[in-house]
């Protein structure tokens, strides 16, 4: 046999082997690429996902990652305020939570409508009937009625309505009256009426 001619198979069996090869170098790339820090948008966008899969112990993860990473990107405020909201859905976790919204809301008073939204987690999670303590709901309802929003102070009186602390239905009457005064949208009007009825069915 010359020595310029391949034994039966040799040819396959170089086949084989740059497969192999091929093979493992895509598989040493994917591992690198997989590896690679996802960016600001990727991160959140997932966030996103996660917020509607209601994977909230995914959402907390995501949202710590980007504060890590990028705490003054564009997505750093959405990042906080969902991070506020995973830890209230997160069972055990509810008080560190509303402390994240109060930080939320002290850490980005210009995201209006957040803030709004962040007052509303806040009284629905430290007046909720399961919370440990009452006295977190009175104490979140006497801040709320006197911020300077008439949506969070209208907010406050209404939840005031549910509660049975007297000291401060007085106080949530004055606000509902004025608000009820104020509002043109007929629904908000009937819901801050049933709320002072709730107060005084006299009125």
């Amino acid at each position: 046999m010359s020595s310029d001619r391949l034994p039966p198979g040799g040819s396959g069996r170089r086949s084989a082997a740059a497969r192999v090869f091929a093979l493992g170098l895509l598989l040493a790339l994917g591992l690198a690429l997989a590896g690679a820090a996802a960016t600001e948008d990727e991160l959140f966008r997932q966030v996103k996902v996660d917020v509607f899969d209601r994977n909230w112990p995914a959402v907390l993860r995501g949202c710590e990652e980007i504060l890590k990473r990028h705490p003054a990107g564009p997505s750093a405020a959405q990042a906080a305020f969902y991070r506020a909201r995973a830890l209230t859905r997160l069972p055990g976790r509810e008080a560190e939570g509303l402390a994240a919204f109060r930080q939320f809301v002290g850490g980005f008073p210009e995201q209006k409508v957040m803030v709004e939204e962040a007052w509303a987690a806040i009284f629905s999670t430290a007046c909720d009937p399961r919370a440990a303590s009452k006295a977190a709901c009175s104490a979140a309802l006497r801040e709320g009625l006197v911020n300077p929003s008439p949506y969070i102070s209208t907010l406050a009186a209404i939840r005031a309505g549910d509660t049975g602390d007297e000291a401060l239905r007085p106080r949530a009457l004055a606000t509902l009256k004025k608000a009820y005064a104020a509002q043109a949208e007929p629904e908000i009007r009937n819901e801050i009426l049933i709320a002072i009825l709730k107060i005084d069915p006299k009125q």
